[in-house]
């Protein structure tokens, strides 16, 4: 009766790890010719993070550019470059 029962689980956790989907993450590089100083900087971060799909948002002020990781799934970089300005 054990051997039936772990065998159920096994098989159970092996399909379960098998259905789980991996999303697609992407990276984009954005020209930000007007950031300036670390409050834009913050301004920036903040307001690209509440997108859906949006992972993490890198803003480097001394050249002046915008890193920006997402889900492929939810949001495409036409998207952010319209919302980022660009």
């Amino acid at each position: 009766m054990k051997k039936i029962f772990f065998s159920l689980v096994a098989i159970a956790s092996i399909s379960l790890s098998a259905s789980a989907q991996v999303k697609a993450m992407q990276t984009v590089k954005l020209s930000s010719p007007t950031v300036q100083c670390e409050m834009c900087k913050t301004k920036i971060e903040t307001y690209l993070k509440r997108y859906d799909g949006v992972n993490t948002v890198s803003v480097n002020v001394k050249k002046k550019e915008t890193t920006v990781k997402y889900l492929t799934d939810r949001i495409n970089e036409e998207e952010i470059k319209a919302v980022a300005g660009e």
